[in-house]
């Protein structure tokens, strides 16, 4: 996500992810920033790597802007007296812009950040909450691009740059009904995010220093308290701008990040407590079912990072959910799954058995398969099959069985 002083450009995962790799290769925010994770060290983290390329950055970004209604107002294309040139005032620049023919610049001094957007799908709306203004910029279709606080300067800057008379001439519509403004308490940031698919992601829109000062406070905190997964600044403001964005929690050992398709814990001490699942990409419910579990107690703050008791959670509510093993949990299985034990036993009418035995999980299992019917002539001495009676190259075996039988299993 880029954060700046007048508007996020991108949803929350746009810039997230950049979580070190610690061991056991957690790193849910590796799956929704896609390549910029793996660029900077996370590796095949085991999220990114099982979960099947089912999902990416882009993914998230195209839901949440998608789901904007298409909603017709004013633009500020529409409002424009004559050919536009370059204005300012003591924080703001607005000019045609140099990089992106058409499309219009807001460059804001204090932060030193812009915002580019197109006038022709651009407009001012007033949240009929706060009384407060935004320019809010979509796609053709009607899907939420940016969107920038406008206080009373930046309006009379843009009046002079649309040559009308005060801020009070550009036209303005109420805020799309499908947006909703959060504030986020820690930092005083609102958040724009868009109801229905909230945990798509947030558009942060920081409007001071103030507000930025207490942004960087808390990815320090993030730094200080998860050296093992924090390893740079960048990372860090990572996950800072995700708890604004009501993506990230803190816990003592560990970070919870939760997002419109599946939620990780990634614990900083003991990296095999680290897990992480997926629910369905069009099931946008679930994430403010999760995030009503917490706020409501359903599940503790002591409880956030066990795995068990969201498995329980999701199977009493009917959730769809999956399982997203680690490298360490899958190699375990497979370890597991190799102690095995098979031998051939022949019964007394001649025929044989394979019987196999395996150790999964602490459980014995014990199968048999016949792979010889009984002979002509039954063998006496039925036991343990040796070398001696074992089938020949050129043994029948067209009537084998392919039926497993006799399948028990103890503790």
């Amino acid at each position: 996500m880029s954060v700046n002083g007048i508007g996020a450009g991108y949803p929350a995962w746009r810039d997230m992810g950049k979580a070190q790799r610690n061991g056991s290769g957690t790193g849910f925010a590796g799956r929704m920033a896609g390549a910029d994770m793996v660029s900077e060290g996370l590796g095949n983290n085991f999220f990114y790597s099982k979960a099947g390329g089912r999902f990416s950055a882009y993914d998230s970004y195209s839901i949440m802007g998608n789901t904007g209604s298409r909603f017709h107002t004013n633009t500020l294309k529409a409002e424009t007296k004559q050919p536009v040139e370059k204005v300012g005032s003591e924080r703001y620049l607005i000019e045609p812009s140099d990089e992106i023919s058409g499309y219009w610049r807001i460059y804001d001094k204090k932060l030193n950040k812009s915002f580019e957007f197109d006038p022709n799908n651009t407009s001012v709306q007033t949240d009929g909450n706060s009384g407060k203004n935004y320019i809010v910029a979509t796609d053709p279709r009607g899907g939420l691009m940016d969107v920038v606080p406008a206080g009373s300067e930046l309006m009379e800057t843009l009046a002079q740059f649309l040559n009308v008379d005060n801020a009070d001439s550009i036209p303005t519509s109420s805020l799309n009904d499908k947006y909703t403004i959060e504030v986020n308490a820690f930092t005083g940031i609102e958040c724009l995010k868009i109801k229905g698919n909230e945990g798509g992601g947030s558009w942060l829109m920081v409007s001071d220093e103030q507000q930025m000062g207490k942004l960087r406070e808390l990815a320090d905190m993030y730094k200080e308290k998860y050296p093992n997964l924090i390893k740079s600044e960048s990372v860090a403001m990572g996950f800072a701008q995700a708890e604004v964005a009501g993506q990230a929690v803190r816990t003592e050992d560990g970070i919870m990040m939760i997002t419109c398709n599946g939620m990780n814990y990634m614990d900083d001490a003991n990296p095999s407590k680290s897990w992480a699942v997926l629910y369905p990409i069009g099931a946008t419910h679930i994430y403010m079912e999760i995030m009503n579990a917490m706020a409501e107690g359903y599940i503790e703050a002591k409880d956030i990072a066990e795995y068990s008791k969201w498995e329980e959670y999701f199977e009493e509510g009917g959730l769809e959910f999956e399982r997203i093993l680690s490298d360490e949990e899958l190699e375990q299985m497979d370890k597991q799954e190799s102690d095995s034990k098979t031998d051939i036993i022949v019964k007394p009418d001649g025929s044989r058995v394979l019987v196999v035995t395996m150790s999964i999980g602490g459980m014995k299992t014990t199968m048999s398969l016949e792979i010889s019917k009984p002979t002509e002539a039954p063998n006496e001495n039925s036991g343990h099959d040796t070398d001696n009676n074992m089938p020949s190259d050129d043994t029948r075996i067209d009537t084998v069985s392919d039926e497993m039988s006799n399948i028990s299993t103890e503790a």
